[in-house]
């Protein structure tokens, strides 16, 4: 690919997919895109994931993780052979990969179910196979899914954003985009907050900071192919892909936390707002606070993260909000601190990492005790776990 040549790598996700109507949309507006070579990733309609776990999870017996994994595949394969079809009955030389095609590019690890990708192999197969193939068709792929040795796979929920930031990444792609249901990313939760507003331009640490407290904007997997590569763009479906505004997230590092004070409580969530550079941000954010109870804190080059009882967080992302002194706020709730039996706790070496089975998702410290928040699914009543650690609630 010479530097003239733009490709474009877009991923529509399943809450655009609702119907066939939706599907010919985004089929249309990929062949109207200014780019000379177009990777499509395509998540499962709407709910269809949901309602194929939801039929596995009802056998009364396990069912072996190879075979769940083909199962849960169909959604996908669903948009995708619809998606080829009707790029074909446009006329329009398309190619449809499927993770059984020899030129199937995602190499995974980690199992049947919730597996990640071998950016090794991934990246290879991208350079030899996917590039030369995407100089002549429109290549249409699942998302979501990928290939270990000769079994299907599948990633963690989210995984087709994960798919097209790491393709986007691995073919050096001149414009990744993300079609969601959404404008772009937005300055808070609009289940929350009604008159949330789209973020012009975003840092990808930012971006990281939202995801780890509770924006589902982007699967947390696909943080780490955010770190260089092209510009990605969070975008609704209906405007062209290359010219709607939406929202640019500039590539860069993933900041890492910076523990601050904190003391132990039992339920817990927290509330991350990113500051507007030049700003009096950090000093509204500390008028705000003012009178909440908190136990810790974390902090970033543009983001702070306030750990606090699950009762104060819905009033404080409104009050946060309202002050117009951000550029998003986001909240979780229903999480936990993991601790061992001595009180103190390793620092984890990544916000994603898994501990005592869950996601850790933050850490805060006090009086050299770090203790990490884990992601409120991984929740259990407080006894032994692994190791020597134990769940506090």
């Amino acid at each position: 690919m010479t530097e003239t040549v733009r490709r474009l790598v877009v991923k529509f996700g399943g809450s655009v997919l609702t119907s066939g109507t939706a599907v010919a949309e985004a089929a249309r507006l990929t062949m109207e895109a200014s780019a000379e070579e177009r990777l499509v990733v395509v998540s499962a309609p709407e709910g269809m994931t949901d309602r194929l776990v939801k039929f596995v999870d009802e056998v009364p017996y396990p069912i072996d993780p190879a075979d769940e994994a083909n199962l849960v595949a169909f959604g996908e394969r669903i948009s995708a052979r619809l998606f080829t079809a009707i790029l074909r009955s446009h006329g329009v030389a398309a190619r449809l990969l499927e993770p059984e095609d020899p030129a199937w590019p995602v190499a995974t690890r980690g199992g049947s179910v919730g597996a990640e990708i071998d950016p090794g192999p991934t990246r290879e197969r991208c350079v030899e196979l996917l590039g030369p193939m995407l100089r002549e068709r429109v290549v249409v792929i699942c998302g979501f899914l990928g290939r270990e040795g000769g079994k299907v796979t599948t990633l963690r929920r989210g995984g087709s954003d994960t798919s097209a930031l790491a393709l986007g990444a691995f073919l050096q792609a001149t414009d990744v985009v993300l079609v969601k249901d959404v404008p772009g990313i937005l300055s808070a939760d609009p289940r929350v907050i009604p008159d949330a507003r789209p973020i012009a331009e975003l840092r990808a640490g930012d971006l990281a900071e939202l995801v780890r407290s509770g924006s589902p904007i982007v699967a947390p997997e696909a943080l780490e192919y955010l770190n260089s590569g092209p510009r990605v763009r969070v975008i609704p479906l209906g405007p062209p892909l290359l010219d709607s505004a939406g929202t640019w997230v500039q590539p860069g590092p993933l900041d890492r936390a910076i523990p601050a004070l904190s003391q132990s409580t039992d339920a817990i969530g927290s509330v991350t707002v990113v500051v507007e550079e030049g700003t009096n941000g950090l000093k509204v954010f500390s008028e705000r606070v003012n009178g909440h109870p908190w136990f810790g804190l974390s902090a970033t080059p543009n983001t702070v993260t306030i750990f606090l009882p699950e009762s104060e967080v819905l009033a404080l992302v409104r009050s946060l909000h309202a002050t117009h002194s951000f550029k998003a706020v986001t909240s979780r709730t229903g999480l936990s601190l993991l601790v061992d039996d001595a009180g103190t706790t390793e620092r984890p070496p990544e916000s994603s990492a898994e501990g005592a089975g869950g996601r850790v998702v933050g850490a805060f410290e006090s009086g050299g005790i770090v203790h990490s928040v884990i992601e409120g699914e991984a929740r259990l009543p407080v006894g032994r776990r692994k190791g020597s650690g134990k769940r506090v609630r």
